[in-house]
């Protein structure tokens, strides 16, 4: 395997590797804003004493739970692509030759 070939196939892991982590990151980020919606419109519930404000709550987590779905079925995709088509030799290559 060449010198290029590796390096093509180190700045293709390095790029997938940042994608699955910048999903993560957003992933963490929507399940922290669900919650915090979830517990405000709570609070507000009961400020107002008003049952019919509990709906709110499932529109809100329907809405990111599919945003949330979404995004967990791509990084699966994704490691499983790393899993599947990366394969350790061209690493090890790469650390000989570097």
């Amino acid at each position: 395997m060449s010198v290029e070939k590796i390096k093509m196939k180190w700045e293709e892991y390095t790029y997938i590797r940042a994608e699955i982590i910048s999903l993560s990151e957003i992933k963490h980020n929507y399940i922290l804003t669900m919650t915090s919606g979830c517990i405000a419109i709570m609070v507000v519930e009961l400020e107002l004493q008003n049952p019919y404000m509990s709906l709110l709550i499932y529109v809100l987590l329907f809405s990111f739970q599919s945003s949330i779905s979404r995004l967990s079925r791509n990084m699966h995709r994704l490691s499983a692509f790393l899993a599947v088509f990366g394969d350790d030799k061209w690493e090890k290559n790469l650390r000989l030759r570097v």
